[in-house]
């Protein structure tokens, strides 16, 4: 049975191991380095990292941040999902779980993002209700467009 709960913060070595091999195809991009400097322990002390775990096997993330950018709103970073582990439900999960600790805060609107070819990551948003809500061209040096979505709370 898989559970979702905080991350701790002696799993901040594990939580980036499960990322690299996530997304084993950029683990040589200087992208990768930037992603993963984003997790960090005082993330984890925030409350703004969950993690899904199969017993005692941490088999996805997700992280999160209320942002001043957005008043009143979270902003959903990552959702990382081991390979074995995606299409059954942890991503969907995941948000669902994050979309809670939203509203029990008061927030108001959520947001996401993902590149322009991540189709699985475009049909969760929309099946969890995201709304498209922009484009950005060429955001990294790869040249990916990226999309955004928001929700309302």
């Amino acid at each position: 049975m898989i559970k979702i709960r905080f991350a701790k913060p002696n799993e901040l070595k594990e939580i980036k191991r499960v990322y690299r091999k996530a997304y084993i195809q950029f683990s040589k991009d200087e992208i990768m380095s930037y992603f993963l400097g984003r997790l960090s322990k005082d993330k984890i002390k925030n409350k703004d990292i969950l993690v899904a775990c199969d017993e005692s096997k941490i088999i996805g993330l997700c992280s999160f941040s209320c942002t001043p950018v957005f008043a009143n709103s979270i902003y959903i970073e990552d959702v990382v999902i081991l390979k074995d582990y995606r299409r059954t439900g942890v991503g969907l999960s995941l948000i669902k779980k994050v979309l809670k600790i939203a509203k029990s805060k008061g927030l108001r609107r959520a947001f996401t993002n993902t590149w322009l070819e991540h189709t699985a990551s475009i049909q969760l948003n929309k099946k969890l209700g995201f709304k498209y809500c922009g484009k950005i061209r060429n955001v990294t040096s790869e040249k990916e467009d990226h999309i955004f979505f928001s929700k309302k709370l």
